[in-house]
């Protein structure tokens, strides 16, 4: 504030003229005081005035503090130095400029006078007057500037919709933006103290504890809310604040936003609308195209039983395998959905990892044969146990082998080892074919990655789902894989590792082996309203030396207990008119439903449906395709326990 009076006015001066700070500091100087001692303004700004004088420090100190304190003129005098080494003794005319406030040292105007000629007191009056025309000038433009920015800053929270606010220590609004006023019904900009009503319901006590907690320990104010409109609709709103401060540190209140947030809850919401859809399409797609595979593979055991023509088998073979293909990538693909919904559950129990070998061997064994692969399995000759589920480590292995298989051209070999490394199994499936691209590594276990295609091994197809879900298997089991390659015709290698199960207590150790089942002719009716594939599975029941009768609806079937009085019944699910649910409930409540066995036929195969078809009284959930002799196993084994 100084330096704009000492330009004004020290500067037309002809005495030197110093203003200084109580501490000693030089604060400004004008011309004459430069051109006397010949020293620049910056080097005299900043620096401490007993370097410029010939004077007892312990005087000129009390000089200046005794200065500060006095609203009268002090004199005194000082050997003031000059450019070159002399000095001038020079009497000295001090008052003060400003007193002193909290951190802010006081400023004293010095006068140097050579000689004995005392300071006019006009001229002293004169520049008090100058001095606080300037400090009214000065705080005018900052009383200006204030309302300015206080201006700018409303426009600011006008200008967000529901804008600012601000509140004291109970919450309490002393001040809201019009536009949230005018949401709530306030009056404008005089603040709401009850806002907390307009709160909804559900969220109002847990925001007003929220609160209570942000204001005892001065944590910035995040929330969001529900507030009632005057147009009767609840608004979301995010509301943040922060703490406002006293120089002591003390919170004196608080000041914060509010943000309308409907669009982004909206938007919010229709994605999650879209990503459900797209579950519920990718799990209905799955089940669609599981629904013609059923009747394909009993047709393919028909052809088994009554013969084939010749030249035909390789047609049979080749059908079987691309049914079994599409069965696997719907496996896939509702596995992928699965644990896209986090609804993907683990079957655990303490296996034989030899057995999952073992198994994994025979379903890619097919794979492995049909592309002359030469496959050598190195085991182990004692038992490694392993917490896992039986059925989805298998398919890890089998995923590695098929994928093994797929990309090493015909003849090539397949390599697949078991041994132990410290407390972890390693299984590693190793093969001399087309290897993986360097720059394809890094995402090889992403979801839809596929190798691209090559002059020695096109690309095999396949929805680029399989190994992705080998990894998500793999870590839900606190395991580890990954993928080695040197790039394209090097083969690749796939290192996968578990934790072996350490464990106290005696436990039943899963191999995977099915329970003899007794076999024996049973009266089976058949309920499915999709007429091929009830047809199909009739007949191959009929071979198997039971007595089937068929019926296409949930009408039909209920009938049908009583005339056909049947021991198993084989039933669809998604039935139109009375659903297989349905169906069910209703044989459960008659008589001859009490004590017979219901096995239901779905493509829906998640958790949560099969526990809807035990809730209607199925004693078992078979997803579809399935083959014959899958089907004769679950039901001898259903009616075997139906025994015990």
């Amino acid at each position: 504030m100084h330096d704009g009076y000492n330009i004004d006015v020290l500067e037309l001066l002809p005495e030197m003229m110093l203003v200084v700070s109580d501490e000693g500091l030089i604060v400004n100087s004008n011309r004459a005081f430069r051109e006397r001692t010949q020293l620049e303004q910056a080097a005299l700004v900043g620096s401490a005035l007993a370097s410029h004088v010939e004077s007892d420090a312990s005087e000129l100190k009390e000089f200046l503090f005794n200065s500060s304190r006095t609203n009268q003129r002090m004199l005194g005098s000082l050997n003031l130095k000059y450019g070159n080494g002399e000095f001038l003794h020079c009497k000295v005319e001090a008052w003060t400029l400003s007193p002193g406030r909290e951190a802010q040292p006081a400023t004293i105007m010095l006068r140097l006078l050579d000689g004995g000629f005392a300071l006019d007191p006009f001229v002293a009056l004169n520049l008090r007057i100058e001095h606080l025309e300037h400090e009214i000038r000065e705080r005018k433009r900052a009383q200006e500037d204030l309302r300015l920015s206080e201006r700018r800053y409303r426009a600011i929270g006008e200008a967000i919709d529901y804008g600012v606010w601000i509140t004291d220590l109970h919450g309490h609004n002393s001040y809201i933006s019009s536009s949230f006023a005018k949401l709530i019904g306030a009056p404008e900009q005089r603040g709401y103290p009850n806002w907390v009503e307009r709160v909804h319901p559900d969220e109002r006590d847990l925001l007003v504890e929220k609160w209570k907690q942000c204001v005892a320990a001065g944590d910035d104010w995040d929330v969001e809310m529900r507030v009632l409109g005057v147009d009767g609709a609840w608004h979301p709103v995010l509301c943040r604040g922060v703490p406002i401060r006293n120089d002591r540190g003390e919170i004196t209140s608080w000041a914060g936003f509010n943000l309308d947030i409907h669009k982004i809850k909206e938007a919010e919401a229709e994605l999650m609308e879209a990503n459900r859809r797209k579950d519920v399409f990718m799990a209905t797609l799955a089940h669609e195209l599981r629904n013609p595979l059923s009747p394909i593979l009993h047709a393919l055991d028909i052809m088994d039983e009554i013969g084939e023509q010749e030249g035909s088998a390789e047609y049979v073979a080749m059908i079987r395998r691309q049914v079994l293909y599409m069965a696997r990538l719907m496996d896939d693909l509702l596995d992928m959905n699965r644990i896209a919904l986090g609804k993907f559950e683990l079957q655990r129990a303490l296996i034989n990892i030899i057995s999952v070998v073992e198994q994994a061997v025979e379903a890619s064994e097919a794979q492995i044969r049909n592309n002359d692969h030469k496959l050598i399995v190195r085991s182990s000759d004692v038992p490694i146990l392993v917490d896992g589920d039986l059925v989805r480590l298998v398919q890890v292995v089998a995923n590695l082998l098929i994928n093994a298989a797929k990309y090493t051209p015909s003849g090539g070999t397949i390599n697949l080892s078991l041994s132990e490394a410290d407390d972890r199994v390693r299984i590693v499936v190793e093969d001399n074919g087309i290897g993986i691209p360097q720059d394809q590594l890094a995402a090889i276990f992403e979801l839809f990655t596929q190798l691209g295609s090559s002059k020695n091994a096109p690309s095999q197809g396949g929805l680029g789902i399989g190994l992705s879900l080998v990894k998500r298997i793999v870590d839900m089991h606190g395991g580890s894989i990954q993928a080695l390659s040197e790039g394209l015709g090097s083969g690749s290698r796939f290192i996968l590792e578990l934790p072996i199960a350490t464990s106290s207590v005696p436990v039943t150790i899963s191999d995977g082996t099915k329970p003899s089942a007794t076999r024996a002719s049973r009266r089976i009716l058949v309920v499915d309203d999709n007429e091929d594939a009830a047809n199909t599975l009739a007949f191959l029941l009929s071979k198997s030396g039971n007595t089937v009768h068929v019926v296409f609806d949930g009408q039909q079937a209920l009938k049908s207990m009583s005339e056909f009085l049947p021991e198993v019944v084989l039933m669809d699910i998604g039935m139109p008119g009375l659903s297989g649910h349905e169906t069910c409930r209703h044989m459960r409540q008659c008589a001859e439903g009490k004590n017979i066995q219901i096995l239901a036929m779905s493509g829906w195969g998640q958790q949560e449906d099969k526990q809807r078809s035990y809730d209607a009284g199925f004693d078992l959930h078979l997803v579809i395709p399935f083959a014959i002799t899958e089907l004769m196993d679950h039901l001898a084994a259903v009616l075997d326990r139906a025994k015990e």
